[in-house]
């Protein structure tokens, strides 16, 4: 709804600015939607442009993330269900992998909302494997390779969630984006017409529809920033998994 609120106050303040313009008659040309269709099909070329790069980056995070917290749940599982070694698991508690594990989690959900820094991640991370180091020990050497797959295609999830974060459409093409907008609102607020109240009425529109859509591709784009309430990355899942391990645990 915020994006929504931003386009209608600027659309207010663009309205009001026309009606002016119009009260004081100062129109300077007459301009037609013919000669505006260029203008028009550049601005929706962009949008769409922008839109589809944004929306394959932003359900690949989404995936990306869900996989994540996934891989981390399957470790937990090789962790508590590893078939331990009868005569070395009394020396192994497996309780301490799990806390850790939790920590990850919570540690990966931080990192997503920006609470900490990708290196602080990387240590969290690397301590798994330390702690892996007590685990492989009591269990047999193919449930350890599994464990070491799931925690090298977690490092692999976490890599491209960094890269995600810092990937945006080029700046450009939002300059240009807000160029043509723009453009047209300025030739449309200065241009000759017979009926104020449906120039006033059109410009409104126009105005709330083009900065609502640019402003949601620019959000959309950049779903990791988490001040905007149209796309965010859906954390649910860590929280489930978190949710379940901890769960586990009671039995």
């Amino acid at each position: 709804m915020k994006l929504f609120y931003k386009a209608i106050v600027s659309s207010t303040l663009i309205t009001f600015l026309n009606y002016l313009i119009l009260h004081y008659n100062v129109t300077l040309w007459d301009v037609n939607w013919v000669s505006l269709t260029g203008l028009i099909a550049g601005i929706l070329f962009i949008l769409t442009m922008v839109y589809r790069s944004a929306l394959i980056d932003y359900k690949e995070a989404d995936k990306r993330v869900c996989t994540a917290a996934a891989k981390i749940s399957s470790m937990h599982d090789v962790n508590i269900n590893g078939h331990l070694n009868p005569e070395k698991s009394s020396k192994y508690n497996p309780k301490k992998m799990s806390e850790h594990l939790i920590k990850l989690l919570q540690e990966l959900k931080k990192y997503l909302e920006g609470k900490i820094h990708f290196v602080k991640l990387l240590d969290d991370l690397n301590g798994t494997h330390k702690e892996f180091l007590k685990l492989d020990k009591v269990i047999p050497a193919n449930k350890g390779a599994r464990f070491l797959q799931f925690l090298g295609d977690l490092r692999t999830e976490i890599s491209y969630l960094e890269y995600a974060k810092s990937l945006y459409f080029p700046r450009v093409g939002y300059v240009f984006l807000y160029f043509f907008i723009l453009t047209l609102i300025v030739l449309q607020m200065f241009t000759h017409t017979e009926s104020v109240m449906l120039q006033l009425i059109f410009i409104f529109s126009l105005s709330t529809i083009l900065f609502f859509f640019a402003d949601l591709v620019h959000d959309l784009d950049r779903p990791f920033k988490r001040k905007k309430a149209a796309f965010k990355i859906d954390l649910a899942p860590i929280a489930k998994e978190i949710a379940s391990i901890k769960h586990s645990l009671k039995k």
